[in-house]
């Protein structure tokens, strides 16, 4: 078999205590396989350095090349979307949050609204901001005790200030439209030959999102560990995400112009290694693979 790579680093995104680097692999298949199938063998490596912690970590996570022409066609529909979102009331006026105004995902654990967010709420009725102050007195008075009740805190500060500002209202006034979109999704996926002692295989995950109405709106979550295997019935190793261990996760949001020009150079790359390089490339391997034919041949005696 034979190989030809176009390997280098496309890009990076620089945060003061995280870079998110983009490298490009794109390969030359074995001589036994089509022409047509090189993205098969191909990929993009994402990896994050993220020093926020006592140790610093650097998940990475593998994009096949096959699926970038997915990933560019969800960014293109992410970036219509955007175009227009200022234009629908979904249930933020279309406003643009900044991320500190973000709400979380925890929910209520009593009451009547029990199992519900704070945007859920709100959501349904714009006007219970005397109803949801009466909620924060009570829940400051058991913070102590329950110190999820802090995130809900913030959750009704940061709502009531946008009540305050006009942003919930009239909700049903215009067509909803999603507030985020999943551009790509690997679950774990094990990559063959990496094994710790205890014979755990190393895995990755990758997720890729655009939030419509964050400043910084694309964002990219990777997460690596090392977990035991199970063989499936339809023939698949299945990696066991409740048994793994050595975990290490970190994610970075991007404004347009950051993720843009990370995958647009990405994308570009990709079409330029299919219709320029990969002929060159292909010939290079043929080259190498009957050089090493020939150096293996037997000699007459």
């Amino acid at each position: 078999m034979a190989y030809a790579y176009s390997e280098h680093q496309s890009n990076v995104v620089k945060r003061e205590d995280k870079v998110l680097s983009l490298e490009t692999r794109l390969a030359v298949p074995p001589n036994d396989v089509s022409q047509l199938e090189w993205p098969r063998y191909s990929r993009f490596i994402l990896t994050i350095i993220d020093k926020t912690g006592k140790d610093t970590v650097y998940p990475f996570a593998n994009i096949p090349a096959q699926d970038m022409f997915e990933i560019e066609q969800n960014i293109r529909d992410a970036h219509l979307i955007k175009s227009i979102y200022p234009f629908f009331n979904t249930g933020s006026g279309g406003a643009v949050i900044e991320d500190d105004d973000a709400l979380s995902n925890t929910s209520f654990i009593f009451g009547i609204w029990k199992g519900k967010t704070v945007a859920n709420v709100v959501s349904e009725n714009p006007g219970c901001k005397d109803k949801l102050l009466e909620q924060r007195e009570f829940l400051a008075k058991n913070a102590a005790k329950f110190p999820k009740n802090n995130i809900l805190i913030s959750d009704i500060d940061k709502v009531v200030k946008q009540l305050d500002a006009g942003i919930y209202t009239a909700l049903s006034s215009a067509p909803a439209l999603p507030t985020s979109k999943t551009i790509y999704s690997q679950p774990y996926k094990p990559l063959a030959g990496r094994c710790d002692s205890e014979r755990r295989v190393f895995a990755y995950s990758i997720e890729i999102v655009c939030n419509y109405n964050m400043r910084y709106a694309w964002e990219i979550a990777i997460k690596n560990g090392y977990a035991p295997l199970k063989k499936m019935e339809n023939g698949r190793n299945e990696v066991q995400v409740s048994e793994m261990v050595k975990n290490s996760s970190s994610s970075i949001k991007m404004t347009d112009a950051e993720f843009t020009g990370l995958f647009g150079k990405a994308f570009v790359e990709l079409k330029a290694f299919t219709y320029d390089k990969f002929p060159e490339f292909y010939d290079e391997a043929q080259a190498r693979e009957k050089k090493r034919k020939e150096n293996a041949a037997p000699t007459a005696s």
